[in-house]
């Protein structure tokens, strides 16, 4: 990520990012001023000269940068990441979807992933400190 940049959230990171690899300084822009993940999301798919080979190589990096951030630069939500250590995480954009699992988890459910809809899993390379 370029430094001096301050992102509202992952989504935004990730897809300005993106935006940048493949040097669309005019979507770019856009994600920054965007502040909703799904509009920032809708951007990236709008990302001029996009090669899928290129993304494939280059983004994991892209989304460790997005994630480390995210995770070092907000106490509470690595209190929360340390605390999960030993687990895999899914990431939801829902809340509804969240609130489901959190009372299953409640419940006891050991259903594991394959029950787990429309959630990326955030891989441990991601996580990685």
């Amino acid at each position: 990520m370029e430094a001096g940049i301050t992102f509202n959230c992952a989504e935004q990171a990730m897809m300005y990012g993106k935006a940048v690899l493949f040097h669309d300084r005019e979507i770019a822009e856009k994600v920054l001023i965007t502040v909703e993940p799904r509009e920032q999301k809708q951007l990236g798919r709008l990302v001029k000269n996009f090669d899928d080979k290129i993304w494939k190589e280059k983004s994991k990096r892209i989304v460790y940068a997005a994630y480390k951030a995210k995770f070092t630069q907000n106490q509470e939500l690595l209190k929360a990441l340390i605390r999960a250590a030993g687990t895999t995480l899914v990431e939801l954009a829902w809340p509804k979807k969240i609130r489901a699992l959190e009372n299953k988890r409640q419940e006891g459910f050991q259903g594991g992933l394959s029950r787990v809809k429309q959630g990326n899993v955030i891989r441990p390379a991601t996580c990685a400190a």
